[in-house]
């Protein structure tokens, strides 16, 4: 166990108080309205009851994880409630995505069966809905790709790499559904593939320090993660005049690496001969990549969230790095390339993703904004926890105990829900969402009670 007895048995108060507040629906509704109230991104925190992310599917998610280690908070028929309602809210037109579709109500589902003993019906209802979902999912990510298309067409939270988690997340899941998985890992194969050779090369120019280098491809191509311009958000096309890689483990290149790199563990799938061969080909090159970026790096607890493509220098156009976090920054890359180490078992890369959770930790103790699950407190812990579970260093033993106590003093009774998300400009909002409200800081709370890793951390690519 990392923490301590009394830590435990703060973290279990502080569970049950917070789990009680989310087991009131009017509570929840109370805090849906608060959230468009006050949030400065109203367009983004709007409530889906299918939705993992931000809606009903997430909350029973969270509470059936934390009647999975509290039966005797007696939450069971709150999370029922709340999958019913979410699953009322499908439409032949929702999408496959684990945080906002299809597989996340799986995930939610499999959160609340109790070992697969319960709500077999809705499973096999999902699973048979699940290959037509991914397929469409396939062919949209495949056309963005080749168009230079938006991250959400691959990443972790809306793309084909959800999907590819839930499925590894669970051994039924993945021999059910073992076909499509293998053809979401040949897209990430051409995904981490060239377009036809031409002008250009990757430009790290998102630093303070000045230009941290150039992607080296082999031949000079453009590599087919690159975003276009005209899929980014109207601020950032002048600093990305020629595209961008994402370098969020939620949105970008460590998400697609993390996924590939779980894929690769399960010698038992059936590998058509080429396949897995090419992607340990193509997870090395760009994880070495990766490494040689980080060793131009001044801080290696502060990475920057894109790397502009451009076909001649391009001057540094000012820094845009990420704190120590899951969604972007240091503990989500560094629990990226420890997968990857693992996958090709690489010795030299495990030091590297060692030495940057090292710094990401030494960040972390200094405090992050919100207590959040996606860019906050409860995601940062989450890593700690399995990088302390892997290599019972005292350091991530010292930053699991920092960071338990940092959220469990976060917790306000004031709150609807027992936690505040605070954003970019210092909002409090009451969010009781799973990535940036108090259903994720839960998870986060159980996890540092464990002695080991659920079977939810697969769904953020953490082991």
């Amino acid at each position: 166990m990392i923490i301590t007895a009394s830590q435990q048995r703060r973290v279990r108060d502080t569970v049950a108080a917070v789990s009680r507040r989310l087991a009131d629906p009017s509570a929840v509704a109370g805090a849906v309205e608060l959230t468009h109230t006050r949030s400065g991104h109203p367009q983004v925190n709007q409530w889906r009851s299918a939705s993992l992310a931000f809606g009903d599917a997430g909350l029973a998610l969270a509470l059936g994880a934390v009647d999975d280690a509290h039966p005797e908070l007696e939450l069971d028929t709150a999370g029922r409630h709340y999958l019913t309602r979410a699953v009322s809210d499908v439409r032949t037109s929702t999408p496959v995505s684990l945080f906002d579709g299809v597989a996340g109500l799986m995930a939610a589902t499999k959160a609340l069966s109790r070992g697969g003993t319960r709500y077999r019906r809705l499973d096999e209802s999902l699973a048979a809905w699940f290959p037509t979902a991914a397929q469409a999912a396939l062919d949209h990510a495949l056309r963005a790709v080749d168009d230079g298309g938006p991250t959400m067409a691959y990443d972790l939270v809306s793309g084909v790499c959800g999907p590819a988690a839930l499925l590894l997340s669970d051994p039924r899941l993945r021999d059910r559904h073992a076909g499509d998985l293998l053809r979401i890992l040949d897209v990430l194969l051409d995904l981490l593939g060239h377009h036809e050779p031409g002008q250009g090369e990757l430009e790290h120019h998102e630093s303070a320090h000045g230009e941290l280098g150039h992607h080296e491809p082999g031949h000079g191509d453009r590599p087919r993660i690159v975003t276009s311009p005209r899929f980014m958000l109207p601020e950032a096309r002048p600093r990305y005049p020629h595209g961008a890689v994402d370098l969020g483990l939620a949105h970008g290149l460590p998400g697609v690496l993390a996924t590939t790199a779980l894929a690769l563990r399960h010698d038992d799938l059936p590998w058509p001969d080429p396949l897995r061969a090419r992607l340990l080909a193509r997870l090395d090159r760009e994880a070495r990549w990766l490494a040689q970026l980080a060793h131009r790096l001044p801080d290696l607890g502060a990475w920057p969230q894109h790397i502009g493509w451009a076909p001649e220098p391009v001057p540094d156009q000012g820094a845009h790095t990420a704190g120590p976090t899951w969604c972007y920054g240091s503990a989500g890359l560094a629990r990226a390339l420890w997968l990857v180490a693992q996958a090709l078992d690489d010795a030299g890369l495990r030091a590297l993703s060692l030495d940057i959770a090292r710094a990401a930790a030494s960040r972390a103790l200094s405090g992050l904004r919100s207590p959040t699950l996606c860019h906050g407190t409860a995601g940062t812990l989450l890593i700690m926890c399995h990088f302390a579970w892997d290599t019972d260093e005292p350091l991530f033993r010292e930053a699991v105990h920092s960071l338990t106590d940092e959220l469990l003093a976060a917790y306000d009774p004031a709150s609807p829900v027992g936690y505040r998300d605070i954003e970019n400009d210092a909002r409090a909002v009451d969010n009781p969402g799973l990535l940036t409200g108090a259903a994720g800081v839960l998870l986060a709370l159980l996890t540092a009670a464990r002695e080991a890793p659920a079977w939810w951390s697969r769904l953020f690519l953490l082991d």
